[in-house]
């Protein structure tokens, strides 16, 4: 607070003091004192956060495209899963493509990660083998994404 904003306040309080004390109402000047210095933090600070405010620019959200008519669901849905990837560094994408491949082993190959994990990995090649093993990961290039699909067709 600069000297100019505490004078201003204390001539604040003496004035409402006096008004007070004139009027016959017997004040209890270090109670207004107080009263009238937080009154007067509240307002400087709110002027003083005023003054602080920068205007930030917001990047647009890259587009991923709007899907064709006819196009894939399943594919639309992969798309938003990799832009969130690449953006918030989700998840959700290696999640979906987990499930895309335990439901393919189950279906063409039999084979449940569950009940025989040794089996069920011993079955996928080294790309599917590492999705599965290794933590997730955000994955942030599409030729990625279409290579592990790929795979997972090709079981």
């Amino acid at each position: 607070m600069t000297r100019g904003r505490v004078i201003g306040t204390v001539v604040v309080w003496l004035a409402l003091s006096g008004v007070l004390w004139a009027a016959g109402a017997r004040p209890a000047v270090v109670a207004i004192g107080g009263v009238v210095a937080a009154i007067a933090a509240v307002l400087l600070l709110t002027i003083e956060l005023a003054d602080a405010v920068v205007a930030q620019p917001w990047p647009r959200r890259h587009d991923v495209g709007r899907p064709a008519v006819g196009s894939n669901r399943w594919v639309v849905s992969l798309r938003h899963q990799l832009d969130r990837d690449r953006r918030y560094g989700s998840s959700e994408l290696h999640e979906t493509l987990v499930e895309l491949l335990d439901d393919r082993l189950r279906t063409h190959r039999q084979l449940d990660r569950a009940t025989d994990p040794v089996a069920a990995i011993g079955a996928l090649p080294p790309a599917l083998q590492r999705l599965v093993t290794d933590p997730p990961r955000p994955l942030t290039v599409a030729s990625e994404l279409r290579e592990i699909v790929s795979e997972i067709e090709a079981l």
